[in-house]
């Protein structure tokens, strides 16, 4: 399950991070901020993995802890049929990821204590009935 969440809040900050070629955010060093520099790198056998099985054409990867980017990478072809690679600034038609999203918001949220489980939404939005 955590790695579920961790690959859609990758692919969530990725496509929150915008299309830009240069860095988002400021770079740090995976080990400065609680990441090792293997798991990340788990994430090069992973997407091959994904795009050898024809599961994913190619993905635009962003990790980050603190406002600091560790890990910002493109992985597989823009488009297959013209071998096009995919690059970091890569645009993507993306349906329905409101759910996705805010499923990784909420339980980002409710992981640092910030949204308790069985909270009311009237508690957050105080012109809904209770």
């Amino acid at each position: 399950m955590n790695k579920t969440i961790a690959m859609i809040a990758a692919v969530a900050a990725a496509v929150t991070f915008g299309a830009a070629s240069a860095a988002p955010l400021p770079e740090a060093n995976p080990d400065d901020t609680g990441f090792s520099k293997q798991g990340l790198a788990r994430l090069d056998s992973f997407f091959a993995r994904e795009i050898a099985a024809k599961r994913v054409p190619g993905a635009v990867v962003a990790v980050a802890r603190d406002g600091k980017l560790v890990h910002y990478k493109a992985y597989g072809m823009l488009d297959p049929d013209k071998g096009t690679p995919i690059s970091v600034d890569a645009i993507f038609a993306l349906a329905s990821m409101t759910k996705p999203m805010a499923a990784v918001a909420g339980l980002t949220l409710m992981e640092q204590g910030k949204l308790p489980l069985q909270a009311k939404l009237s508690d957050y939005y105080p012109g809904l009935p209770t």
